[in-house]
């Protein structure tokens, strides 16, 4: 059997990186990687503007104010978010009201919040000193002209949008998404929403990969079922195969008599990398390439086809985007959890990990047991001949969570 690491290697090898782009509007840009970095073009505010509502002041103007001896100074105007300056430009001694967000007009420093006053109209007066610069939001202050904002193959999240309309940005250039095609094999397989026969089961799998997918930044374009029936398979792969950079299956990768994939894919003259990785559960996951396009066939068993996928697929969507993001963290982590037995293979157990610790679920880990993913953000690394006891520190791979 080979190493996981040297399979996910033989994959990457064989998936193209993305080099093509496309501008598409801001509010379609959530969920999408970066094609080139963002620079502002102007300063971020452009402006000099009040922080909260008060006078806008030159410092100066208001040494020594105490509330027994304030400053008193003429107002010689009033502000509000959205009024130009021109034309106000007071003097020592003198004030301007301004609201909140109001552009700051020159000869001001300093913005002395309203409590500090009695709220004069033709003058103030001041009952404390403002110190320069004080509640005065300088031009640049968020971001400077020819700032880097976001770099090449970054994922763009709600926060990444709100940040690049700050500047203006209407359109935004992306890589094109990573295409998916999903086959779940099976006779068993029913799809969702369809009156279940006897032994039959729902194609839950591929919904949980789907969705991975997707909020990505990636693109199933099919997903579908195929039954147990190597001409079938053959058909799907000549009619929308093509469609896709990279292809996920589920079942038929076995050793039982309708294991027929490995089969299938030579046939149709298609490549086997590996077949059979040193770890459990999903041992027996195998990697193919067919008419240039890689093939990651997971394993049948729901928990065992979700491990699979997430120590495959995010190291190719990191490869494919050359985004960093996506890549598995790996990190130690403390266990809280009960002792494991040791195996002979690498074993990888769901998890839950927070503040520097993991707890795994205490009911039985089964392969077919598709509830454990419910509380699961992590996978648990047991080492082959290793068993891990609660309170010692053990290595945790998470997954992209979203930006």
């Amino acid at each position: 059997m080979i190493e996981l690491e040297a399979a996910v290697s033989k994959l990457k090898e064989r998936l193209r990186p993305q080099t093509q782009v496309e501008n598409i509007p801001l509010a379609d840009c959530v969920g999408r990687i970066t094609g080139a970095a963002v620079t502002a073009a102007a300063p971020v505010p452009a402006f000099p503007r009040a922080a909260m509502d008060g006078y806008a002041v030159a410092a100066e103007s208001t040494v020594g104010a105490t509330e027994m001896q304030p400053a008193v100074l003429k107002v010689i105007g009033t502000l509000y978010a959205g009024d130009d300056p021109e034309g106000l430009c007071p003097l020592t001694g003198e004030a301007v009201r301004v609201m909140t967000g109001a552009a700051l007009p020159p000869g001001t420093d300093s913005v002395v919040p309203q409590e500090w006053t009695d709220y004069g109209s033709a003058r103030v007066q001041i009952t404390r000193e403002i110190t320069r610069g004080k509640h005065y939001v300088a031009v640049g202050e968020d971001l400077k002209a020819c700032e880097t904002i976001i770099e090449a193959a970054s994922y763009l999240s709600s926060e990444s949008l709100g940040v690049l309309a700050s500047i203006g940005c209407a359109e935004i250039s992306v890589k094109k998404k990573l295409r998916v095609g999903i086959i779940a094999t099976g006779s068993e397989l029913a799809e969702v929403g369809t009156p279940l026969k006897t032994a039959q089961v729902y194609n839950s799998t591929a919904y949980v990969l789907a969705s991975y997918i997707q909020r990505s930044g990636g693109e199933v374009v099919f997903q579908t079922i195929c039954e147990d029936d190597p001409r079938q398979f053959a058909k799907l792969l000549q009619t929308v195969g093509k469609t896709a950079d990279l292809i996920i299956t589920t079942g038929g990768v076995s050793v039982g008599q309708k294991d027929f994939l490995p089969t299938a894919i030579t046939e149709n003259k298609g490549e086997i990398l590996f077949h059979f990785v040193a770890f459990k559960p999903g041992t027996p996951v195998m990697g193919a390439v067919w008419e240039g396009i890689p093939l990651l066939c997971l394993s049948g068993n729901p928990f065992a086809a979700l491990v699979d996928f997430h120590l495959f697929y995010w190291p190719l969507a990191a490869h494919f985007y050359r985004a960093p993001i996506f890549e598995l963290k790996k990190e130690q982590q403390l266990l809280r959890s009960e002792d494991l037995k040791s195996g002979s293979l690498r074993r990888f157990i769901s998890g839950y990990c927070e503040n520097g610790q993991v707890t795994i679920d205490k009911k039985p880990h089964r392969v077919s047991r598709f509830q454990q993913i419910l509380h699961s953000n992590c996978l648990v690394e047991q080492p082959p001949q290793q068993s891990l006891q609660a309170g010692q520190q053990v290595t945790v791979y998470r997954w992209f969570q979203g930006g």
